[in-house]
């Protein structure tokens, strides 16, 4: 067929698109990991003859206009010399068949009858010749294969697979046309904002020849530089000259995806720019939300939205194709049309849609890493925003946890309405509890993670008498507490797989509880092995000092362009002074705190405006707040408190956007107001950084330390001094937002003298140093004086 388009499809992807049916939780029961059903294929495929051939490759051209597909696949297990033949497909899991959802075995074994199809076509069979499609499944927990066979012949086998072919490529063909659209507005798509600030052309130029080129890139792109626009705007581009098919737009946090959303639509006038916003799942399904909750679950506490949810979602996902432009809300209100899972129903779209834009672990977090963020590999950009915090978030998706004494209390309080789960809980605590308590052991014990994996599967049963009498699920909190216990099993069983020199275990005892821990010390391994499934991926942030060893961490090739950009704003709109007379150091902290209560206040009667007091910890700034308002009570202050909710947050910003007064407010760097937050205009006149930052040196930490020192790395500065220092570099730069914006950076501590600092910091700063209050007193009183001159 001259002309037709190509496509390339595998069995699997066709046999997940246009053979599911039923409900969702049956295609969301916890399984086996990876290497598990690795395992499980291998010992099915090893227990057969000569005459069988394992990991048989079968792929075939289908015309079927105006496509040609070439659709293949490997087949687990063929027998050419039965008769018939034989085609086996090979599934893992924790349940036997009976306890399988009928969806989920019809879909299996529409996935074999596929392969059947393949084989007869590969064959060049005659229509009657009858082919035997089989699927076995493999039960995990018994060790037992269970099998089921169906025999069709080859005309058979090709209606079904050109029935199940015909209703991807209807989709596929209303995809493509919104995609050749969408490609026609990239190409001719221009700057939104006219001229680009300086260093913001060179960065777009550089995601663009990272997109064209397959390549990685690391950029410190100053406050100011625009950097949501200018990584979008070249991967868009880069799109419509063909040369990547997605861009995922990887978020640290909410105001992130706030900014990407904005950028968007800055280029998108015509709503031609097609985008879908994943938001957190507790933030997203009714059945999560107080106010909803009621609605959606029925006695059993399952979610209504989840029953027949693939019978329902082909229309669903027709209107979200017409909408386009996919937000939380936009994708609520065609999920409620439908009566199906607003969150789930955002998944099922993620292979199809160009524009992504969700947080950092739908990506890179083993446990809820999105599988349609892993097709199709090698055709979509990585855009990751706030890079600086991607190491220490892997570090954390990659570590689990398993407290026995938790899950003893877990089971007291299961116990009265829940006696088979409270059962179930107690044997993994005292799993747990009988290890002997020992540091770095080199695996974790096997029979640790058979329990573990039993009660994985106990907790998934369906029959489990969870149902609380006559207490509501809706107002009881331990199923929902189980539940997450049971997610937290499940981390600790994927990462215990995963151990290895970059991981560090220890198994301790207090008050004869045991807990075990595995901390991720280094988690670049990890992220390296997510990159490929990228064309491109670009990192940016106002804070990547020093590059080389952000890098390292976020295990970017050695290849990786890195780039750091000239300041957006001009460096004599900040006043940088360095207090060299104040010793912050543990042992001086009480012997200062009156020096440093009189420098806080220099600075604030400096010049009337708002001012944030960045600590290191909350224990330091309570002892600060404390002694300073008793010696100036004429100061509003307003203090961070610990644990606090999205509305008290939300009360402290309010006090700094909303209110005219003078105020000084107290924080913690690398808390929720040291970084992500514009303070633009009179919202904030100057920062104060109490100390260098630095994580606590707790037992983690130090083992951080020996691994980098054991990599021929400089352990101290990767494990304390270069994360602490981007935590100052966040507090600082919430200071200057705009080009309007002048205001005041006072950094308070001696370290900040030594050449190991003095070196990160940035050129543009120019920082003055101050041996005595009065030396600062005259740096603020001249800077205000010019200030207002101007």
């Amino acid at each position: 067929m001259n002309g037709a388009r190509a496509i390339t499809l595998s069995v699997r992807e066709l046999a997940e698109f246009s053979a599911r049916t039923g409900d969702l939780h049956g295609a969301r029961t916890a399984g086996p990991s990876n290497l598990e059903g690795i395992r499980g294929h291998q010992q099915v495929q090893g227990q057969r003859g000569a005459d069988w051939q394992a990991e048989f490759s079968l792929k075939a051209t289908v015309e079927h206009q105006p496509y040609r597909v070439l659709l293949k696949g490997r087949a687990d297990l063929v027998n050419e010399i039965a008769s018939p033949p034989i085609i086996e497909e090979i599934k893992t899991s924790y349940f036997p068949p009976e306890r399988l959802p009928e969806s989920s075995k019809a879909l299996h074994l529409a996935q074999a009858r596929l392969y059947a199809w393949l084989y007869g076509i590969q064959q060049d069979f005659p229509g009657e010749q009858p082919i035997a499609s089989r699927v076995s499944w493999h039960n995990l927990v018994e060790n037992r294969t269970y099998s089921d066979t169906s025999i069709d012949n080859f005309s058979e086998l090709a209606q079904h697979g050109i029935e199940l072919l015909e209703r991807y490529l209807a989709w596929h063909k209303l995809v493509e046309q919104r995609r050749e659209a969408m490609h026609d507005a990239a190409r001719s798509l221009t700057f939104p904002h006219g001229k680009f600030r300086p260093g913001q052309r060179e960065f777009a130029a550089a995601v663009f020849r990272s997109c064209r080129d397959r390549g990685a890139l690391l950029v410190e792109a100053p406050t100011g530089t625009g950097k949501t626009i200018s990584a979008l705007f070249p991967a868009i581009k880069a799109m419509g000259a063909g040369h990547v098919e997605q861009a995922v737009y990887l978020t640290a946090k909410n105001s992130g995806r706030i900014a990407a959303r904005d950028a968007i639509d800055s280029m998108s006038a015509s709503k031609s720019l097609d985008f879908l916003v994943i938001q957190a799942k507790d933030q997203t399904c009714p059945c999560r939300l107080p106010e909803t909750a009621s609605s959606c679950l029925d006695a059993e506490g399952t979610c209504v939205r989840t029953l027949g949810f693939f019978d329902r979602l082909p229309e669903a996902r027709i209107d979200c194709l017409q909408a386009g432009q996919l937000t939380p809300d936009n994708l609520r209100q065609i999920a409620d049309r439908h009566g199906i899972c607003p969150f789930e129903l955002g998944l099922q779209l993620l292979r199809w849609w160009p524009i992504i834009v969700c947080d950092f672990n739908y990506f890179f977090d083993p446990l809820v890493a999105l599988t349609g963020l892993e097709e199709n590999p090698g055709t979509r950009a990585l855009l990751i925003d706030e890079a600086h915090n991607l190491p220490d978030r892997a570090r954390d998706m990659h570590s689990a946890l398993l407290d026995a004494r938790a899950a003893q209390q877990l089971a007291r309080e299961l116990e009265p309405d829940f006696p088979e789960a409270a059962r179930i809980v107690k044997r993994v605590a005292s799993s747990v509890n009988r290890l002997p308590a020992q540091e770095a052991p080199e695996t974790i014990p096997d029979a640790l993670i058979k329990r573990i994996e039993e009660a994985i599967i106990a907790l998934a049963n369906p029959e489990l008498a969870i149902v609380p009498g006559q207490h509501s699920l809706i107002e009881d909190e331990r199923p929902r507490r189980l539940a997450e216990w049971s997610r937290e099993l499940l981390r600790f069983v994927t990462i215990a797989q995963l151990l290895d020199k970059n991981f560090y275990a220890s198994i301790r005892e207090e008050k004869r509880k045991k807990t075990i821990a595995i901390q991720c010390l280094d988690p670049s391994g990890q992220l390296a092995r997510r990159y490929r499934n990228a064309r491109a991926t670009i990192g940016f942030s106002a804070t990547l000092l020093p590059l080389d060893f952000y890098r390292q961490t976020m295990g970017l090739p050695q290849d990786t362009g890195c780039t750091s950009l000239p300041p957006a704003f001009s460096p004599e709109n900040q006043l940088t002074l360095r207090c060299d007379y104040i010793d912050t150091r543990w042992q001086q902290r009480d012997a200062s705190l009156p020096e440093l209560a009189r420098t806080i206040e220099a600075v604030y009667r400096a010049r009337a405006g708002k001012y944030l007091v960045f600590f290191p910890s909350y224990q330091y700034l309570q002892s600060v707040c404390d002694f300073f308002s008793g010696a100036y009570p004429d100061i509003a202050t307003a203090v961070q408190q610990r644990n606090s909710s999205p509305e008290e947050r939300e009360a402290y910003l309010n006090q700094f956007f909303e209110h005219s007064g003078a105020l000084l407010g107290f924080a913690i760097m690398g808390g929720v107001y040291g970084e992500g937050v514009d303070f633009l205009g009179d919202a904030l006149t100057g920062a104060i950084v109490v100390g260098a930052g630095m994580p606590q040196p707790d037992e983690t930490r130090k083992q951080m330390q020996r691994h980098f020192n054991d990599a021929g790395l400089d352990g101290y500065a990767f494990a304390f001094q270069y994360p602490g220092f981007t935590r100052v570099l966040q507090a600082a730069g919430r200071v200057i937002r705009s080009e309007s914006d002048r205001g005041v950076v006072v950094l308070v501590d001696p370290r900040f003298r030594q050449p190991a600092y003095r070196q990160l910091i940035p050129r543009q700063w120019q920082v003055c140093a101050c041996t005595a209050r009065q030396q600062l007193q005259g740096y603020l009183s001249a800077f205000w004086a010019q200030s207002a001159h101007d």
